[in-house]
């Protein structure tokens, strides 16, 4: 289903994902339930979330004693953002493609044989 964010909830998601994984709201819209469940991702175990007295938010791993800026699962979020945009990017291309005529750049007809016709 669509999101139910309001228009103030969704601003601040597709900022999120325009600095942190590189969300392009005009040619990426159908990955926005990706970066909704980015910017929602719950912090995970072994990782604490507290915010600094400025009121900056930063991660605590408590197995290892580790503190960083960043949440833990961005990394995750980051490739899978990438991964998901280069396959729907190359989907587009093959249906543009796809829709060329047969024709060559040169004016010759493009000699391989239809899908289905041997």
């Amino acid at each position: 289903g669509g999101s139910k964010l309001n228009r103030a909830q969704i601003m601040e998601v597709e900022e999120y994902g325009q600095k942190v994984l590189g969300y392009d709201p005009l040619n990426d819209q159908e990955l926005f339930p990706l970066i909704e469940e980015a910017f929602f991702a719950p912090t995970p175990i072994p990782w604490m979330q507290y915010a600094d007295p400025q009121g900056r938010v930063y991660y605590y791993n408590m197995r290892t004693k580790e503190t960083q800026w960043k949440h833990p699962m961005e990394g995750h979020y980051r490739d899978e953002f990438a991964k998901h945009r280069t396959r729907m990017r190359l989907e587009s291309q093959m249906l543009t493609t796809k829709g060329s005529s047969g024709a060559k750049s040169d004016g010759t007809e493009n000699d391989e044989l239809p899908p289905g016709i041997f």
